[in-house]
């Protein structure tokens, strides 16, 4: 019987690298291509901060290719891990609207931002311009100048066309 593993089901792609001061005015991931997966996942995971108090607004845009060539913000679903106090329960699965959703300012915390392949195509049909839409990115636009080392991973799912090693997603 053959053996399947996480990366057989799954494709995981570096959004950003953990740096400090990440979200320093801004900060956008690579985009990804939801052509060959049904599902994306960003897991943000934050460290302390310098003064105890960094924050962003986490937005999702859409577009029709890697250039964010007619790029929307989109709705999307989240869920919080304040891991400096909990370590491991997430919070409920909350459904944002395309201006996004606002940070808790404090240290350690994770966030799970989820969305669609079908959620991102209708997001790039709801814009006269962005008519393919099946790339999709995180933005985190810095709210306080507090430097955090952070990073972000991409986790897409749901393969089209399951596969030993994954197909690349990226430009």
């Amino acid at each position: 019987m053959p053996t399947k593993d996480f990366l057989g089901d799954h494709h995981i792609v570096s959004g950003v690298y953990p740096v400090a001061d990440c979200f320093a005015t801004s900060k956008t991931t690579d985009y990804v291509c939801l052509r060959d997966y049904r599902r994306a996942t960003f897991l943000i995971h934050c460290g302390n901060s310098t003064g105890g108090d960094s924050d962003g607004v986490i937005t999702v845009l859409a577009a029709d290719d890697a250039d964010a060539t007619n790029a929307v913000a989109m709705a999307f679903k989240y869920r919080t891990c304040a891991s400096s106090t909990t370590v491991d329960t997430w919070g409920a699965l909350t459904a944002a609207t395309s201006s996004g959703v606002a940070m808790n300012g404090a240290d350690n915390y994770m966030y799970a931002v989820e969305v669609t392949a079908d959620e991102v195509l209708a997001a790039g049909l709801g814009d006269s311009t962005a008519h393919d839409a099946d790339w999709v990115a995180l933005k985190v636009t810095e709210d306080t100048d507090d430097p955090v080392v952070a990073g972000i991973i991409i986790i897409l799912s749901d393969p089209r066309y399951p596969q030993a090693v994954p197909r690349t997603a990226i430009a």
